[in-house]
């Protein structure tokens, strides 16, 4: 049985996947034994069952141990220790019944029927007084909720788990405990907090010499690491478990500490490395037989591909994500490979699988909307009933104090009805608010999807593109400039074999046109596929364009830079770059202009480009009309990325300016 679920959440403005754990209290041995060595082990004490209580036990050990390899035989015995303990009305056999069946049912996702056996448990339990096993149970029930993201029920759970257990002296069983309360404050981005929960599990568990609970516990810190941008500590943290893990031939820890060093290794484009942490985190998968994780990991997969541009690759594990996330109903690794997908049909030129992979990525973006909405409403709703017991109750002991003070009956029920009024209203207008800011808050929604898509839409035709003039930049430079190079040493060394033809003009001119024509090729070759772009970013490659520009044209060419320099994402690098490029060709094209002003500014919150000239203008409303210079669909190319456009032109000279608001769409990760 698995002793812990991977949870995926993402927090807020931060693309790195974080991967939390909820740990059950009966952990299994690290190394998991044979059906045949638990059949052997307790054979002498199943060869003579009797309908007794010591032979219940008996059983219950079996099934302890034998549901880590054979869950449906432990199952079956499972029914026949319920059986004999209620007819010999043994409430601890029928306790311990249904809390080990609960657990085999909650690890193959039936929470709702391991919920009710637990809430079975729960009364036998008290009625024998034992907080070690009530311990148990409520942390085992805290951990449902916590799959279903009901995070408030789940942190009631583990404290009351934790408040049984501290009461008794087995001080080992806190470690898990600890442990997940310290996932819930990972989940309610406290991490400070999570790592003092954390590190109280770590320090109980290293005093037990339990190797498996000190990785749970490193794993967990690791991610509150994560979470506070240490990533040195995470990376120290997550190594020593995976190192432990390895020694203690834990098989989950192994494979679990793999994945997020091969997630965290994705995020700094270190693919190659990923890769392979990924192949023997795959392989440690595949041996434990758990969809859960090995669909975490081919999402891994398809992540570092899909940074490779190795898109057919990537594309081949997001679909294996999708075929075992699909039966398992797990919605957010299901959400996020249908956001990749959009992305990468798009770059394979699949544009109606693109499409219908990002519809798909909405239904699963809203469901799990939708099921936080829920999980907020019945929350609110428990809360109310709270309150209408606490009501009721008031208004039992209002009568009572009515036949008492038969005098201020009257302004009794008055005050009762004016608080009653009170309440319908202020429920009313909360009511009323909150179904108008849910409103704003789905169109807003809406506005932010289509936008999202739009940008992933014009990456990938960007990314497209840029494959393209790297293709003609390698065949411009390589091919044609080659053989026009070849053609003038030819015609050098004609030159030198028949003496006389250097006196001719003829000859002369024909070597510096064959010059000129290498030159340009070369040229052309560079601004097609600018490697300064990437290498020094914006500014950098922006100023030697202009430098050249300048040098090569009658054209005073000056650029200007105000402010720090910033990195922003390549593909709004290379968008920006090339949009200055159009513009200055159209003023040395159509301007007829002497000087040209380019500037770049890098505020705070803003980032602008203006490029100004002197020259003979043109008329901005021809451009709505049909008109020329490339201007038409610049408003439609910047949109995506928030940008704006304004043109002002006269008799004097023209002057375009782009603004961009710096948000995620623009700013490096």
């Amino acid at each position: 049985m698995r002793p812990f679920h991977l949870l995926i959440a993402v927090r807020p403005g931060c693309c790195s996947l974080v991967l939390l754990l909820a740990c059950i209290i009966t952990l299994p041995p690290a190394n998991a034994q044979t059906p045949q060595a638990v059949h052997d082990k307790y054979r002498a004490q199943t060869a003579d069952i009797r309908n007794d209580t010591a032979s219940i036990n008996h059983l219950l050990a079996y099934c302890y141990d034998l549901m880590d390899v054979e869950g449906d035989s432990s199952l079956r015995l499972l029914e026949r220790t319920y059986e004999m303990s209620t007819g010999l009305d043994y409430p601890y056999g029928i306790a311990r019944s249904h809390l080990l069946k609960g657990m085999i049912l909650s690890d193959r996702g039936l929470y709702d029927s391991a919920k009710i056996l637990f809430t079975r448990a729960i009364p036998y339990f008290e009625k024998l007084h034992n907080d070690i096993e009530l311990g148990k149970v409520y942390n085992n029930m805290a951990n449902l909720y916590n799959f279903q993201g009901l995070l408030q029920e789940a942190m009631d759970g583990y404290l009351k788990a934790a408040s049984l257990l501290e009461k008794t002296s087995t001080r080992h069983l806190l470690a898990p405990v600890y442990c997940n309360i310290g996932t819930i404050f990972q989940k309610l981005d406290q991490p400070a907090k999570s790592l003092q929960y954390i590190d109280k599990a770590e320090a109980i568990a290293r005093q037990n010499k339990d190797t498996v609970r000190v990785v749970i516990a490193l794993i967990a810190k690791a991610v509150s690491y994560k979470t506070l941008g240490r990533r040195p500590a995470f990376l120290e943290t997550t190594q020593a478990a995976m190192h432990l893990s390895d020694r203690k031939e834990y098989l989950v820890g192994r494979y679990l500490t793999r994945l997020n060093l091969s997630d965290d290794l994705c995020n700094f484009n270190q693919y190659d490395p990923a890769l392979n942490y990924l192949r023997v985190a795959e392989s440690l998968a595949i041996r434990s037989g758990d969809p859960y994780y090995l669909s975490g990991i081919y999402l891994g997969f398809a992540k570092a591909y899909k940074g490779l541009k190795q898109y057919a690759r990537a594309k081949e594990y997001l679909l294996k994500s999708v075929a075992i996330a699909t039966p398992i109903h797990q919605k957010q690794n299901l959400q996020r490979a249908y956001d990749y997908l959009t992305i990468v049909y798009t770059s394979l030129g699949m544009k109606a699988a693109s499409l219908d992979a990002f519809q798909k990525y909405q239904l699963y973006s809203d469901s799990l909307r939708n099921e936080e909405v829920t999980n907020q409403v019945n929350t609110l709703e428990t809360r109310f009933r709270t309150l209408q017991k606490d009501k009721a109750i008031g208004e039992q002991q209002l009568a009572i104090a009515q036949r008492d003070l038969a005098l201020k009956q009257k302004d009794t029920w008055t005050l009762i009805w004016a608080c009653i009024t009170l309440v319908v209203l202020i429920t009313g207008a909360v009511g009323w608010f909150y179904y108008r800011q849910q409103r704003l808050l789905q169109q807003q929604k809406l506005l932010t999807l289509q936008r999202e898509y739009d940008l992933r839409v014009m990456q990938a035709m960007m990314e497209g593109e840029e494959r393209e003039r790297g293709r003609i930049a390698r065949y411009l430079h390589d091919g044609v400039a080659s053989a026009v190079s070849a053609a003038r040493l030819k015609m050098d060394a004609l030159g030198i074999q028949q003496g006389h033809l250097s006196a001719l003009a003829p000859y002369r001119e024909s070597l510096g046109l064959l010059k000129d024509a290498t030159a340009s090729i070369r040229e052309a070759a560079h601004n097609l596929q600018p490697v300064i772009l990437q290498d020094k970013g914006l500014r950098d490659a922006v100023q030697a364009y202009c430098d050249k520009i300048g040098r090569n044209h009658q054209l005073s060419v000056s650029f200007q830079s105000h402010g720090q320099p910033e990195r922003f994402k390549y593909h709004f690098e290379l968008l920006t770059f090339h949009t200055i490029q159009e513009l200055l060709n159209n003023v040395i094209k159509h301007a007829n202009a002497s000087a040209v002003i380019v500037q770049l500014s890098f505020f705070r919150d803003m980032f602008s480009i203006t490029v100004e000239d002197n020259g003979k203008g043109f008329d901005p409303a021809s451009l709505q009309a049909g008109g020329s210079l490339g201007l038409r669909g610049l408003s439609q190319r910047m949109e995506p990325f928030g940008g704006t456009v304004h043109i002002d032109s006269s008799s004097e000279g023209s002057s375009i300016r782009i603004e961009f608001l710096l948000s995620e769409f623009v700013l490096a990760a």
